[in-house]
């Protein structure tokens, strides 16, 4: 199940990140603007997404336009460049509640597809003491990407987030799914999570980053970059931890 989850992600983010990133261009309304609710708002537990949070094909086809403009706005927030080929997009309830509502709009499955995406999906839901994220690498000469990709071998345990005197490694979110081939190639595609630990989370909570930068980083031999986190992410990011 997993597996299908990474190959159909794999194909279906570079889609919609191609028109997101268009779209983000000509849309800026944000739903939750005029009394409109967003996902998460209406979410029985915030930190899980299960069935009862789920709408019927045509009670989301009346709210799909305005919530598609949250998610390019969501994504653009939470999304940034690291490198010359790679992104990271943390993830959070509605862009997976989204990406749920969306598969079972295009598969049209049924009852019986909720339960196997909200099983999917749930990894990269933020549970309150992790940061989930997918790290893509974008690379558009397939020749390219092969090199690129044959040299980035275990590259998904090399990514870290760093703040003051805290360092966290990131964990596979899907671990029962091997991203580095025996030959030493990685994915294009990982799904993975900083899981902190209560004082890393307490002090992620409270840090301000004007005062102490929050930066995610690779640490890999031969794609070794790292970006500073906006204020504006990473207030975003705390909003998804608990107390």
């Amino acid at each position: 199940r997993r597996e299908r989850m990474l190959v159909r992600a794999c194909a279906k983010v570079v889609r919609m990140g191609a028109v997101d990133r268009v779209g983000s261009k000509m849309l800026s309304t944000v739903a939750g603007e005029n009394g409109l609710w967003l996902p998460h708002e209406r979410a029985a537990d915030k930190f899980q997404i299960q069935k009862q949070d789920i709408l019927s094909l045509e009670d989301y086809e009346k709210e799909r336009d305005r919530l598609l403009r949250h998610r390019v706005a969501t994504r653009k927030l939470r999304r940034i460049p690291i490198g010359p080929f790679a992104s990271l997009t943390f993830e959070n309830y509605d862009l997976m509640w989204m990406q749920i509502q969306e598969m079972l709009r295009i598969e049209k499955g049924g009852e019986a597809q909720i339960a196997d995406e909200i099983s999917a999906y749930a990894p990269l839901v933020p549970n309150g003491r992790n940061i989930p994220f997918t790290l893509m690498f974008e690379i558009d000469d397939k020749a390219r990407r092969n090199l690129v990709l044959g040299q980035l071998g275990n590259v998904e345990e090399t990514l870290y987030i760093q703040y003051g005197s805290q360092k966290v490694t990131a964990k596979n979110a899907s671990p029962d799914v091997e991203r580095t081939t025996v030959d030493g190639k990685t994915s294009s595609i990982h799904f993975l999570s900083f899981d902190l630990s209560d004082d890393q989370r307490m002090m992620f909570r409270v840090v301000d980053q004007k005062v102490t930068p929050v930066f995610v980083g690779v640490s890999h031999p031969r794609y070794p970059h790292a970006v500073a986190l906006n204020s504006e992410l990473v207030k975003s990011l705390q909003s998804n931890l608990i107390l």
